[in-house]
């Protein structure tokens, strides 16, 4: 058991001297809200794209995995809204 908590500490120390050079962040800042709207489109199999809602926003609006909703084309947007 002590060689483990040797070895623990030894990687400790390293990823300590490596973010003293500005190598290694472990207390990465979550990215700003305004941020982490900014989304990819993903290829979905042969014919479809996806985007990911962010998870503050499916929390503000209390939906669940698998809920239904309607995509609509509305001018220049897209509107994802509840099926019910």
């Amino acid at each position: 058991m002590r060689r483990n908590n040797d070895h623990v500490r030894q990687n400790l120390a390293a990823a300590c001297a490596s973010k003293s050079r500005g190598l290694l962040s472990l207390n990465m800042p979550s990215r700003k809200i305004e941020e982490s709207n900014i989304r990819k489109l993903t290829k979905v199999g042969g014919a479809s794209m996806s985007v990911t809602i962010p998870i503050h926003i499916i929390r503000e609006l209390k939906w669940k995995e698998k809920q239904k909703v309607v995509v609509k084309k509305q001018g220049k947007k897209i509107i994802v809204q509840d099926w019910k």
